[in-house]
This record gives C-alpha cells, sequence and structure tokens, in this order.
C-alpha cells in the first residue's frame, strides 16, 4: 500500500522500489538506464547480479552464484520469461529497475497479497520482456527476521496464501502447454512445502489447482488432435 502511494506522487519514467536496508552502488541507476536503452521499448524490467551482506554489512554470499550451486538455474534468463518466472524465484528483486507505463498498466502491486514479487513477475513478464545485466550493482541485506526466511514457520502462513492466489492468476495466464506445465512445476513445489510443514488445508488447495492445470493440458492435446485430424 504504501509503494503503490509512493507511485502515485512519482513523476519519473523509471521506478525502483529499494529497502533502505540495501545498498544501493553509486553506478547502479546510471548503468540500468543504459541497459533499457540497449534492449530497446519492449523491454519493461532490467535486473542484475547483487552480493549477500548481513547485519554488519558483511558479504556472506552472491545471488547468482547461489542460484548456481544449489543447481537451481544453470544462466539467469532474459527477454521473454514469463515460463521461467513459474518456475523458479531467480531473481533478486531490489535489483529491478522499472519502466513507469510497466506499473501503470499493472495498477500497481496488488495490495491483498502479502509480499509483491512473484505476482509482480507474472503479471509483468507476460507482456514485457525483461533484460538482464550481468554486474553486481547492489548489496542485499540477509536477516534471519525478514519474511523470506521465515516463510514456512507461521501456521496461518499468509505468504503461501498469498503465492496460492498468484498462482490462480497465473492459471488464466497461460497461453500453451509449456507454460501450463511451468505452473505444475510451480504448484508442485508450494504443494510440497505445504505438506512438509503441515499446512493441511493449503496443499489440498494446490492440489485442487494442480488438477485443474491437468484438465488443462487434456483439453489442449485434445484440440490437437483434433486439428492433426482435419477438423
Amino acid at each position: 500500500k504504501t509503494f503503490n502511494e509512493g507511485l502515485s506522487k512519482a513523476s519519473g519514467d523509471f521506478i525502483v522500489d529499494f529497502a533502505l536496508d540495501d545498498v544501493m552502488y553509486p553506478d547502479f541507476i546510471e548503468k540500468s538506464i543504459q541497459r533499457f536503452n540497449e534492449a530497446g521499448d519492449k523491454v519493461g524490467v532490467v535486473f542484475s547480479n547483487a552480493d549477500y551482506i548481513d547485519a554488519r554489512s558483511k558479504v556472506i554470499g552472491n545471488h547468482n552464484k547461489t542460484l548456481f550451486r544449489k543447481k537451481l538455474m544453470d544462466h539467469i534468463p532474459e527477454g521473454e520469461i514469463f515460463v521461467w518466472v513459474l518456475k523458479r524465484y531467480f531473481i533478486c528483486t531490489p535489483t529491478m529497475v522499472v519502466r513507469r507505463e510497466v506499473h501503470d498498466r499493472l495498477n500497481g502491486y496488488d495490495e491483498s497479497l502479502t509480499y509483491e514479487d512473484f505476482d509482480f513477475w507474472v503479471r509483468s513478464s507476460r507482456y514485457w520482456r525483461y533484460a538482464y545485466l550481468d554486474e553486481v550493482l547492489l548489496q542485499k541485506r540477509k536477516l534471519k527476521t525478514s519474511m523470506s526466511a521465515n516463510r514456512y514457520k507461521h501456521l496461518e502462513n499468509q505468504q503461501l496464501a498469498s503465492a496460492l492466489m498468484v498462482c490462480k492468476k497465473a492459471f488464466h495466464l497461460c497461453k500453451s502447454k509449456e507454460e501450463i506445465k511451468a505452473l505444475q512445476m510451480r504448484l508442485n513445489y508450494e504443494y510440497r512445502q505445504c505438506l512438509r510443514h503441515d499446512h493441511i488445508e493449503l496443499a489440498l488447495a494446490y492440489r485442487n489447482l494442480l488438477r485443474q492445470t491437468n484438465g488443462r493440458l487434456d483439453m489442449a492435446s485434445h484440440v490437437v488432435r483434433l486439428k492433426h485430424i482435419g477438423f
């Protein structure tokens, strides 16, 4: 809500949603805008790499190296990344610079959600391309008390419920079998996390949506068969 209020007062062509406990390098904005100029008008978001720092500002890791070490990704996707954002969390959020028109079209953040990252990636990547800048231009602070660090610890888990709401949006945005299968990967992952942490009602809701995606795939396969035989 606070971001949306700020957005309504902002006048620039580009928006950075920046947490004040992170550290922005002096050339972060300049290089990000240069990347926009190189990438063209179809790009709505530029993002980059970041180092992780602790409460004392000591570097404790790197965003991309962590993804590669855990074998979650073998490269950083850019361009049309809708499928990728369904599969994995791979963007370091504070590194994003966003065209103002993207936020305007999406009407800012969805205030009914507990966190905004996943929802923004899904909705924006459906309509805009993303461009990657392969440099460390920011330090992201990692704290044990953060929301992301405690995502599965609460019995009434609002973050998991928010992720389900985003998955339901993505279900209606999917246009191909590849995209539906990518969403299934996400649903399977969230379903397992719910079971692992005893969020049974949420797990059942994820399983129900997964069944709906199976129905979409069956329907898509049926259409393909009909086209093949000449209908």
